[in-house]
This record gives C-alpha cells, sequence and structure tokens, in this order.
C-alpha cells in the first residue's frame, strides 16, 4: 500500500504545472539535492538534467543510514547503533 502511494505522489508531482514547466524549458541545472528517503523523483530530475546528485537529510538520522550516503557520525555528537546509546 505504502509503494502504491508514492508512486500516486510521484505521479502528482509530474502533473504540477510548475514541474512541467521546469521539464519543458532548455534550463541546465549543476546539481540536484536530493532526500535519500523514498524520493525517486529527485533522482529522476537529476538525470533529466544531467545533474549531480548530492543527499542530503534535514533531520538526524540513523547511523546506518547516514554510513551509506557516505557521512559517518562522530560518536560523541551522535549516538550509534552499535553503541547501544
Amino acid at each position: 500500500m505504502f509503494v502504491t502511494q508514492i508512486g500516486e505522489v510521484h505521479e502528482k508531482v509530474l502533473e504540477h504545472p510548475t514541474i512541467n514547466q521546469l521539464l519543458n524549458n532548455s534550463s541546465k541545472y549543476d546539481v540536484a539535492f536530493v532526500s535519500p528517503l523514498f524520493n525517486e523523483m529527485g533522482l529522476f530530475f537529476a538525470h533529466e538534467f544531467d545533474a549531480s546528485v548530492v543527499l542530503y537529510m534535514a533531520t538526524v538520522s540513523s547511523s546506518l543510514l547516514s554510513a551509506s550516503m557516505g557521512h559517518f557520525d562522530h560518536p560523541v555528537i551522535a549516538a550509534q547503533v552499535s553503541t547501544n546509546l
């Protein structure tokens, strides 16, 4: 069910007039800032505009997710899953 809802949201995004203007103009973009969670649409835009992808997380994430994005949390600042803090 959740996967279906994500697909429906992505379809709505593609139907939005502002997004259509963005896709139909000849502007060039160098970077796409993309949230790593349930945001395949951001990867689509990066591909469409031949832009580099920068993954960002606007909140504190688990240490495993941070590591998968290439950012390793400092154990003094953010407790690691493996430390059981």
